[in-house]
């Protein structure tokens, strides 16, 4: 991971505070993709979990993106083993399977990078995102977030007084569906989000 980035990461992590952290771990940015056009090489797609592991915050990793099979799969196990913290116990060397071809000629678990140029360094445009991401983090008073808030157990309709009440006998509903429903309503629901 870049120096950038992980400038960003660190910035982002100490104004959010978060107490948990998704990362999605798309692979079409890695060497070799058949769509992406970045030179991501497996270590370096990995180096983002390992980064993010670092500050003791539970981790959930995602899978998404990628295109090249073969790399896809190296990378998603390789970024398991550092979620794990068990990466420098694994052997490179893949053992045999039934899709052992796929991963010639070297059959190891690794994604090198390829001749591809590296344009954001050529024409400054990783400096201006980390430069304009690290600026709008400082303009941040105070963590971001949402105070816990009671859901509404009826719907908006009725709460605005646009829904006409069913009458209960009606409305197919037995004496056991009512009592269920009743008892769904009754424990405190909180609705959390991030802005």
């Amino acid at each position: 991971m870049s120096h950038a980035r992980l400038q960003v990461i660190s910035k982002i992590m100490d104004v959010y505070r978060p107490s948990a952290v998704v990362l999605q771990c798309g692979a079409d940015s890695l060497a070799g993709d058949k769509l992406g056009c970045f030179n991501i090489t497996m270590n370096g797609h990995a180096h983002s979990v390992q980064f993010l592991r670092s500050f003791n915050v539970p981790l959930i990793l995602l899978g998404g993106g990628g295109y090249t099979v073969k790399n896809v799969a190296r990378t998603w196990t390789y970024e398991t083993a550092c979620a794990l913290g068990v990466e420098k116990d694994i052997d490179l060397n893949l053992p045999w399977n039934e899709y052992f071809e796929w991963f010639g000629p070297r059959y190891r678990l690794e994604v090198p990078e390829n001749n591809m140029d590296d344009l954001n360094i050529k024409d400054g445009s990783l400096d201006k995102v980390r430069f304009n991401a690290l600026h709008q983090l400082a303009q941040l008073p105070c963590a971001p977030s949402v105070a816990m808030h009671d859901v509404p157990r009826e719907s908006l309709g009725k709460h605005l007084g646009l829904e006409v009440e069913e009458d209960r006998e009606d409305s197919g509903m037995d004496d056991l569906d009512r009592r269920l429903a009743r008892k769904q309503t009754f424990p405190t629901t909180f609705c959390l989000r991030w802005t």
